[in-house]
């Protein structure tokens, strides 16, 4: 047996225990082996070195959010023949199968209107994001849950757990989000008189409810632990249970 030989099955064995953490791919430490022996798997346009490409999109994005499956970006909007009303897009993509899934568009900005994504999260293939827009008219703040991988939207609520509508009124901008796997979401929005005041809430299964409130919230504390929610108030870290 080879020096080489040798070296390359060492590695593909520590690639085996790593995938045994949740790293590396059973598949991916055969290759890291056969590669390292000369092997055709690495040669470029074999179906290996295809599978590692993501096909999302990579020139001229801005990426919001990332996770090891899945990604929110910003696109531009590209120069056309005649004036846009549209700065770009804001899409999600699922690195399995390249799909690209539309979220919210970017109006181009005015004195008379606003439009803002104050936050975004991924987890999985699920990605959430946040909404507050306004004009003369009305105004809007809402949380968009979609499934990046097959585009479906899981979830389109109002920041003070209402259902959503097309025009109604300002509910306050979130601060702070974190969504699971499953689709269900938290986060933390800016409310009462004069915005002096916060509000945690989850929606899961199709229900909407406050787990706390009041000025002494922290408003970019939340965070998640499996099934468990962490946020501070007063000074003080408290947690839920969500599942």
């Amino acid at each position: 047996m080879t020096r080489k030989f040798e070296q390359s099955l060492r590695l593909a064995g520590q690639a085996w225990r790593w995938d045994r953490l949740g790293s590396v791919s059973v598949r991916t430490a055969r290759a890291v082996a056969l590669c390292l022996l000369g092997g055709a798997l690495c040669a470029p346009g074999h179906a290996f070195a295809r599978s590692t490409k993501r096909a999302c999109p990579r020139a001229g994005v801005r990426v919001l959010a990332i996770d090891t499956h899945a990604e929110i970006y910003e696109l531009p909007e590209p120069p056309g023949n005649g004036p846009s009303k549209r700065l770009g897009g804001i899409y999600g993509c699922a690195f399995a199968n390249g799909r690209r899934s539309f979220l919210a568009s970017l109006p181009e900005e005015s004195a008379h209107e606003f439009f803002l994504v104050p936050a975004e999260t991924i987890a999985g293939v699920v990605g959430a994001i946040s909404i507050s827009s306004a004009n003369e008219a009305y105004g809007s703040d809402s949380v968009l849950v979609t499934n990046l991988a097959t585009g479906r939207r899981l979830t389109r609520i109002r920041t003070n757990g209402e259902p959503a509508t097309y025009k109604e009124e300002p509910t306050g901008r979130v601060d702070s989000m974190v969504v699971m796997p499953d689709g269900t979401v938290a986060w933390m929005v800016t409310t009462g008189p004069g915005f002096g005041s916060y509000r945690l809430l989850v929606h899961e299964g199709g229900q909407s409810r406050t787990l706390a409130s009041g000025p002494s919230l922290a408003p970019k504390s939340l965070a998640l632990a499996g099934d468990t929610l962490y946020w501070t108030e007063g000074g003080h870290a408290d947690s839920a249970t969500i599942h």
